[in-house]
């Protein structure tokens, strides 16, 4: 049950990250919206501490119900989800591309321009999305999935593509996850409560960090913070497997 459920939920979640990230690149205004689909992101963290902290309470419950309250508590918050998606405001650019403009045109007014009707920005957001929309319907009749690999520039932009799907699931999050208990039984933390008090102080270190370089997108660069996080993590990989290496006693017949 809990590896179909896995499976529902992760099928549930690449809507989510296709969806939500645009969504919110769209309402919010120009200049924040590289910080807030970074927050986004971080706010991962939240979820993981609930999930943290609730089963460092339940898991000293001797009965079913050390899991099943988490169980339930976790599908409590997708019905919350699914109920709030009704209050989330469309897309100004789905709007446009379905003849609703005039109501896109209010978005644009509340999100972006404090509700001021006159400024300049709602014209200038109005076009940009009326243009974006005649270049893409253009496209579509011109190219396919084939365009990916005909030039050398769109070749490099696919593995881009690829890579940072690859990279972001090689991160080491999933690592420390799902096997968290094994890594610390390895390193001699073995008691229960020791190892979900070490999760819940994780999950809020990651929190704290997340959104506090979030907030720094626009300073130094998206591409700069990528390329150094994974040279940071790729380091990191390579000194803790050296370490376990020579943890390792050796037999005499290798």
């Amino acid at each position: 049950m809990f590896i179909a459920a896995r499976g529902l939920l992760g099928f549930g979640l690449a809507f989510n990250i296709t969806a939500a990230p645009l969504l919110i690149l769209e309402l919010a205004f120009p200049t924040q919206r590289a910080p807030l689909v970074s927050i986004y992101n971080a706010l991962w963290s939240l979820g993981a501490i609930a999930a943290a902290w609730i089963t460092y309470g339940t898991f000293r419950l001797n009965n079913d119900w050390g899991w099943r309250i988490p169980s339930y508590l976790q599908g409590l918050s997708s019905v919350i989800q699914i109920l709030s998606c009704y209050f989330i405001e469309e897309s100004p650019r789905w709007l446009v591309n379905n003849d609703r403009e005039d109501k896109a045109k209010d978005l644009i007014i509340k999100y972006h321009t404090n509700g001021d009707a006159s400024d300049y920005m709602v014209l200038v957001e109005l076009e940009e999305i009326r243009e974006a929309l005649r270049l893409e319907k253009e496209a579509l009749e011109t190219t396919s999935y084939m365009s990916f690999f005909k030039t050398k520039g769109n070749r490099h932009r696919f593995f881009i593509i690829l890579a940072v799907g690859f990279f972001s699931q090689w991160s080491g999050n999933g690592l420390i996850s799902y096997y968290l208990t094994l890594i610390l039984d390895s390193i001699g933390y073995k008691s229960q409560e020791t190892q979900t008090l070490i999760n819940g102080i994780l999950t809020i270190w990651n929190l704290v960090i997340t959104l506090f370089f979030s907030l720094l997108v626009n300073r130094f660069g998206r591409r700069l913070m990528f390329l150094t996080s994974t040279i940071g993590m790729l380091i990191t990989y390579i000194s803790e497997w050296a370490s376990l290496l020579q943890s390792f006693e050796c037999p005499a017949n290798i």
